[in-house]
């Protein structure tokens, strides 16, 4: 995009506001565009420790404040006179100036922080902070930029002194790292929530509960000689003495038993 210089400047200069804007955005991380009336300002985010500097210092009034806040962090146009523009024009950029370096409030700290802790989710980044660790004189935001071919590289080289040199223990990652996992990973651990919360309200109380039940859920019932005796009228066919259980099926084998249904058996 090609904007006409303002009357500041040269007049009549053309100048390409895009190329201006990309070539900044090479030199600082963040970098944004913002006009007012019809005049185009290209500004960086604001630090913390500049703001809180600004802020405490008692040698400025509120609007010099606002005025030395966008001096601080416009980048174009150049020099740009903030004492002598419209009166409004220092306000409004500070206003944007600090809510786009998230200085606005707790809430919106607190939202960019739950954003980039969400996104350790994706294996990409934990490969950037496993190189990071074993190579900390390479930056962050360097190692971001990375092909794979070389990040591939590093991260094997990473993991080799990690393990080899400071004695930590790897588990094989799961997924591509080049891919975005966030959704994947977070439906997976919201199901493994689900179940283990099922299982836990399925469970016995505890051991003593869990023992007082047989493999239906009833109600358990100690085999007394009550109950054998029992059993064994109820069963008459059954060679008692003969069986042997610990055998398994084979054990209990026996031609001469009746397989008819007991409720059908005379004197059941």
């Amino acid at each position: 995009m090609k904007i006409k210089a303002s009357q500041e400047q040269s007049s009549q200069t053309t100048v390409d506001i895009t190329e201006i804007y990309l070539t900044l955005k090479e030199q600082y991380r963040n970098v944004f565009m913002f006009q007012i009336d019809t005049q185009i300002f290209i500004y960086r985010s604001l630090g913390r420790s500049e703001y809180r500097k600004i802020l405490t210092d008692d040698r400025f009034d509120d609007m010099a404040k606002e005025e030395l806040i966008c001096q601080i962090c416009t980048l174009w146009p150049e020099n740009y006179d903030f004492d002598l523009c419209d009166a409004g024009i220092p306000t409004v950029l500070t206003q944007t100036i600090i809510k786009n370096s998230y200085l606005d409030g707790e809430q919106s700290r607190r939202g960019v922080l739950d954003y980039y802790r969400e996104e350790m989710w994706d294996l990409d980044n934990q490969v950037t902070c496993i190189i990071n660790e074993a190579f900390p004189y390479f930056d962050i935001e360097d190692i971001e930029t990375w092909d794979i071919d070389k990040t591939t590289k590093y991260l094997s080289r990473a993991e080799w002194k990690l393990h080899n040199l400071r004695g930590l223990e790897f588990v094989e990652p799961q997924g591509d790292f080049y891919e975005n996992q966030d959704a994947e990973v977070k439906q997976k651990q919201e199901r493994a929530a689900v179940r283990t919360e099922e299982l836990n309200k399925s469970e016995p109380v505890n051991k003593e509960e869990k023992e007082k039940t047989n493999i239906r859920g009833g109600a358990r019932e100690k085999l007394t000689s009550e109950k054998l005796v029992q059993l064994r009228a109820q069963f008459p066919d059954i060679d008692w003495a003969a069986d042997n259980g610990a055998q398994g099926i084979d054990g209990l084998a026996q031609d001469s038993i009746d397989v008819t249904a007991p409720a059908l058996r005379p004197g059941w």
